[in-house]
C-alpha cells in the first residue's frame, strides 16, 4: 500500500469525524479558546453534557483533541497534528489544481 493511499485513508477518516456540526463547534470553540472542560464545552455551546461527551469522545478517538487531567477535571485542547493534517490537504488541492 503506498503511502498516498494510506494519507488518502486518514483524510477521508477525518472528513467523516467533521461531518458533524457538533464536532465542529467543539473545535471552532478549542481553537479560539485553547483549552476547556467538557462543562465549560456544555454552557458555551448550549449542548446536553451527553452530546458533547460523546462527541468529544470520537475527537479524542481520532486524535483531533487531547485531553489532560487536571485534578478531578477533564480538559481538551486541540491536537496540534490536526492543523497539520489540515495544512497537508490544502497542499493537495492547491497541487490538484496544476494539474
Amino acid at each position: 500500500m503506498s503511502s498516498k493511499k494510506i494519507t488518502f485513508q486518514h483524510l477521508a477518516s477525518l472528513f467523516k469525524v467533521l461531518s458533524c456540526e457538533n464536532r465542529l463547534l467543539i473545535l471552532d470553540y478549542l481553537i479560539e479558546h485553547g483549552t476547556a472542560s467538557n462543562k465549560q464545552l456544555t454552557l458555551a455551546l448550549g449542548c446536553s453534557q451527553s452530546t458533547i461527551s460523546e462527541n468529544l469522545s470520537k475527537l479524542v478517538a481520532n486524535n483531533m483533541v487531547e485531553v489532560h487531567q487536571r485534578g478531578p477535571a477533564k480538559f481538551y485542547r486541540i491536537n496540534t497534528t490536526l492543523l497539520q493534517n489540515f495544512n497537508l490537504l490544502s497542499d493537495m488541492v492547491e497541487e490538484a489544481g496544476k494539474m
